[in-house]
């Protein structure tokens, strides 16, 4: 079995740290750091980007692995459910002062111990479908209208989306992880794992392309929020997708596709190198989103409140924005590391357990 090679792509990163930056001013709406609705509004792209950028990822991956899909399956499931675990163990316990086996399992079972971990169902439903999506475009790849027929499997897509949205629950969990495949989220991972099967094409034309088309991007982008912000419930009622946030109805699913190809054009239009440093620098973020997700709920609704619920920061909206904001990013990365270290260690001690014992 070859092991992937895992290169980053700084667009994608940098997508990753603008999405979980969406959750974060998303959340903090309920800890009063901010009380103007269209600031939340702004931050409905995240979950959908998210997921177009887990269809990018998930092609890229898929295209450079030679095992067996079984194994692949195993190995990316864990890598969201080990750290689910252990987040959701310190939430459970914390929240309600005691830990109770029977009810802590009930709620991993149902992602409620946390009203984000919505998501972790989300993830791993998505990545069961992901080989099949890949299949299918693999095999469309060269072949005489191949264009035609990818085109078709979207359609398919939507019209799947479309029933699952509607007529399917999972667990009755919040949101798309409570839809079979996500609901309208698989049409963004589809939309994600097609645009990554042209990324070397699409990604290797003239600079002056991407120099021109990015201020249209941009542009787009904020005139489509705008857009959506005053009619977004009268457009998608009129499609057969929904009017839904989570999952998204159409006029969300194209507000992130924009942001997404912004962030693409962005990343295809530097090529200064100390451009290039200062955005790989900005892109570290994105590398540890997952340990964000699942540990910020925690720090905002307990550990923050604990440590500056009387004191004089609350008084001053900057100060608590700039400090809640800050430990939001940091301490779960730290979490993150200090993980890393207790993993490897339990597994050097269990791994000399093993050899000693085969000696």
């Amino acid at each position: 079995m070859e092991k992937e090679k895992k290169e980053r792509i700084v667009w994608i990163d940098l997508a990753k740290a603008f999405a979980i930056l969406g959750v974060l001013v998303d959340h903090a709406y309920d800890a009063a750091l901010y009380q103007d609705w269209i600031w939340r509004r702004l931050t409905y792209y995240s979950l959908s980007l998210f997921m177009i950028l887990l269809g990018v990822t998930s092609w890229f991956s898929y295209e450079k692995y030679a095992g067996k899909v079984a194994d692949k399956l195993k190995k990316d499931c864990l890598r969201i459910v080990r750290p689910y675990l252990v987040a959701a163990f310190f939430y459970f316990v914390v929240r309600h002062g005691t830990f109770d086996l029977i009810n802590y399992l009930n709620g991993i079972v149902h992602f409620n111990i946390c009203a984000p971990y919505y998501f972790v169902l989300l993830y791993l439903q998505t990545i069961l479908i992901v080989p099949l999506l890949y299949a299918f475009l693999n095999a469309m790849r060269g072949r005489k209208f191949g264009l035609v027929f990818e085109a078709l499997g979207f359609v398919a897509t939507l019209v799947v989306a479309g029933l699952t949205t509607r007529y399917t629950n999972i667990l009755s969990v919040y949101g798309g992880g409570g839809k079979l495949f996500g609901g309208t989220y698989l049409c963004l991972v589809y939309l994600g794992m097609w645009f990554a099967m042209y990324y070397r094409r699409l990604s290797t034309g003239k600079v002056w392309i991407y120099r021109v088309l990015l201020p249209f991007g941009i542009v787009g982008t904020v005139l489509w929020w705008k857009l959506i912000s005053a009619y977004g419930n009268a457009i998608d009622k009129a499609l057969p997708l929904g009017a839904n946030v989570n999952p998204p109805g159409i006029s969300h699913c194209v507000y992130a596709l924009l942001i997404a190809g912004c962030f693409f054009l962005l990343d295809a239009s530097v090529r200064n190198e100390k451009l290039r440093l200062a955005l790989s620098k900005l892109s570290l973020l994105g590398r540890h989103t997952l340990y964000i997700y699942l540990w910020h709920k925690l720090i905002l609704d307990y550990w923050l409140p604990t440590c500056f619920g009387n004191t004089i920061l609350m008084d001053h909206i900057w100060p608590k924005r700039i400090v809640y904001y800050g430990c939001l990013i940091l301490l779960p990365v730290c979490i993150e590391y200090v993980a890393g270290m207790i993993g490897k260690a339990i597994g050097k001690a269990y791994g000399e357990v093993g050899k000693k014992r085969n000696e």
